[in-house]
């Protein structure tokens, strides 16, 4: 939710004007309007929308998300905010074998060239991490569209890209949480609106997160974490948050 991408913005006030008598779930997202009078005018614009809908239910995945609507939004009737995991840490740990000292000595790069992107110098980055590293640019984004009958194997592709590297450098939510469901550390940065590093929030446990501020602090951050004694992705401490989700999906 927000203006940077405002067409997704505006399927949701769509969905919410055309029905009014329906209960509406919207899962879990991330809330970013621009400080500026055009990010104040789309906020007011939805806002208006939603406050007339007395059953809209909305999941966001990180805590400056859930703060700013329960601060900014205005609710009728049964429809309320709730602060949940993003789903796909929903899966289990998906890693196909064991990953073993050494193996596959590359690390994955995967860093946003669009509007979300809050890193300056990127060509720059790129050319000093070569000079160490064997390194792999990635992307989670298929700019083609799939059929559906190749989607499944489409994401698996991702997964094993993602299972085989030693690390993963990236600023992408989904690129942080398939390296972590598939048992590789990250060093993250966060993206424009917040939601990298407020979902990390939910996998500090794990200790494969490291959070870097820069593209000069990565290369910093990279130097001391040569080696990782991290923990599984253990999604049983989450469930509950899931299970709250489903009962209020459920409920009449």
């Amino acid at each position: 939710m927000g203006n940077l991408w405002i067409h997704n913005e505006c399927v949701i006030r769509e969905i919410v004007q055309n029905y009014p008598n329906n209960k509406i779930i919207i899962l879990p997202q991330t809330v970013y309007y621009t400080s500026d009078e055009l990010g104040e005018k789309e906020y007011r614009i939805t806002n208006e929308i939603l406050k007339k809908h007395s059953n809209l239910h909305i999941f966001v995945r990180e805590r400056r998300s859930y703060n700013f609507i329960k601060q900014k939004f205005e609710f009728t009737g049964n429809s309320d905010v709730y602060l949940v995991p993003d789903m796909v840490l929903y899966g289990k740990n998906i890693r196909t074998k064991e990953k073993c000292t050494g193996h596959e000595k590359v690390i994955n790069v995967c860093i946003r060239e669009d509007c979300e992107s809050e890193q300056e110098n990127i060509d720059d980055f790129y050319e000093k991490i070569k000079q160490n590293y064997n390194i792999r640019k990635v992307s989670t984004v298929i700019k083609s569209p799939v059929v559906l009958r190749k989607r499944i194997s489409e994401l698996q592709k991702s997964w094993e890209t993602f299972e085989n590297a030693e690390i993963t450098i990236t600023d992408r939510l989904h690129a942080m949480l398939f390296s972590v469901l598939n048992g590789t550390p990250c060093i993250v940065l966060n993206n424009k609106t917040g939601k990298v590093f407020g979902v990390a929030d939910w996998l500090d446990d794990t200790n494969m997160i490291v959070r870097a501020n820069s593209l000069s602090e990565v290369l910093e951050k990279l130097k001391r974490t040569t080696i990782w004694e991290h923990k599984k992705y253990d999604r049983e401490k989450l469930l509950n948050y899931f299970e709250k989700m489903a009962d209020v999906i459920r409920k009449d």
